[in-house]
């Protein structure tokens, strides 16, 4: 059981720690034209706003896991 629950939170956390990769690795808003920048700034608050709970959940699962095992 405890096998399993590390290879889904594994893969979980990966995907979670991409999903950063590709909000920091985009366009800069100082690089775009005024009007798209604006609309890029809110787009990309949005897709912090929907990562932070994701990265809560994990680690709220990986802190009940650490408790269970000891």
């Amino acid at each position: 059981m405890a096998l399993e629950i590390s290879k889904v939170e594994g893969l979980r956390a990966s995907a979670t720690f991409y999903w950063m990769g590709c909000l920091l690795g985009g366009p800069r808003a100082a690089d775009l034209p005024p009007a798209e920048a604006k609309a890029y700034e809110r787009e990309l608050a949005d897709a912090w706003a929907l990562w932070w709970p994701v990265l809560d959940r994990l680690s709220l699962e990986v802190r009940i896991e650490n408790e269970a095992t000891r």
